[in-house]
């Protein structure tokens, strides 16, 4: 999935995660991969990242759609969305109610931290990752 969980209602994505769970249980060789943006929050790339978000892309949106506004939806969902630490931890879970178990296998940064991508294979539910 590549940038479209953020557009996911946060209470809705344990939902999405165990679908995906239950769906690629069935192969040992099977992984969940997504890339999401996420919003560096310090030094010298945070501040850039957002002022880019912020200002620059309605600015390039307006020029190319002429609705500014349309694209202030992306910097609201970037800042609203979790860290990536709280991210690999919810898709990692087990969730509360045991339907999905990843095992985050590799995150990698891109773009000085703005594009996240996680890579984590299902756990069967009741079993640690090392067990599996």
């Amino acid at each position: 999935m590549s940038f479209g969980i953020r557009n996911v209602e946060a209470e809705k994505r344990p939902q999405v995660f165990a679908e995906a769970h239950r769906v690629l249980r069935e192969s040992p060789e099977s992984q969940l991969a997504i890339m999401e943006f996420a919003e560096p929050r310090e030094g010298v790339m945070g501040i850039l990242a957002r002022a880019f978000v912020r200002y620059l892309v309605p600015a390039i949106g307006f020029v190319g759609s002429g609705d500014a506004a349309a694209y202030q939806h992306l910097q609201k969902s970037i800042g609203s969305f979790p860290s990536p630490d709280d991210f690999q931890a919810l898709l990692a879970g087990p969730d509360p109610a045991q339907t999905y178990h990843f095992e985050i296998t590799k995150r990698r940064a891109l773009l000085f931290g703005v594009v996240q991508i996680y890579i984590g294979r299902p756990v069967p539910i009741g079993l640690s990752a090392e067990a599996a």
